[in-house]
């Protein structure tokens, strides 16, 4: 689909986006890392005893919101009831209404494997007013692992390295590929820590 395409999504980076969807008949939302593999369809995992897993096995449908800025996601886990919805234009389940961007999903398949649920959901229509602001936690990982650097001989060194080395198994997992795990892997190196 072209419109996922021009969101500026790179294939295989994980995005933070709030997922919108109806459980017991009510409007819920929560954040969810999703990816694309193809431009046609958004992957995402969820615990199995995750609300948001139920609401989408129950209604089939799902809304991938991507929030203007972190206050979004912030309102939606710490205070659910403030969140505004509006209906969504195809699925039946309602979408957020503070988002500038908002792609309406139909699920595809459920796979359930371990502790969580991939899921492969349909995109069928994008809402897109302006540029999406699209959050890839890689790079706030590399900033925070670059000042950790400036630190690492004032700092607890073994629990400076556990979360310089969690940094970069993330980085790793959410933009693969990218300048910000090759400057990951650069940083450890100077640092003389394996990757």
């Amino acid at each position: 689909m072209d419109e996922i395409k021009e969101l500026g999504l790179h294939l295989g980076w994980i995005y933070e986006v709030v997922i919108s969807t109806l459980v017991d008949g009510r409007p819920h939302s929560a954040p969810v890392g999703v990816w694309t593999d193809d431009y046609a369809t958004f992957h995402m995992h969820m615990f199995n005893e995750s609300r948001t897993l139920g609401g989408i096995l129950a209604t089939g449908f799902l809304v991938a919101n991507f929030p203007s800025d972190a206050g979004t996601f912030a309102t939606v886990l710490l205070n659910p009831g403030s969140a505004a919805y509006e209906p969504a234009q195809i699925v039946a389940v309602p979408r957020l209404r503070d988002c500038p961007t908002a792609v309406e999903l139909t699920l595809k398949e459920a796979t359930v494997g371990g502790d969580g649920t991939h899921i492969v959901a349909t995109a069928l229509l994008v809402h897109r007013q302006g540029a999406p602001r699209l959050f890839n936690r890689a790079e706030h990982l590399l900033l925070e692992s670059l000042i950790l650097a400036t630190r690492f001989a004032h700092l607890d060194r073994p629990r400076t390295i556990a979360a310089l080395v969690e940094n970069y198994r993330v980085v790793q997992k959410v933009a693969p590929g990218s300048t910000y795990e090759r400057a990951m892997t650069t940083l450890l190196h100077s640092l003389n820590l394996s990757t």
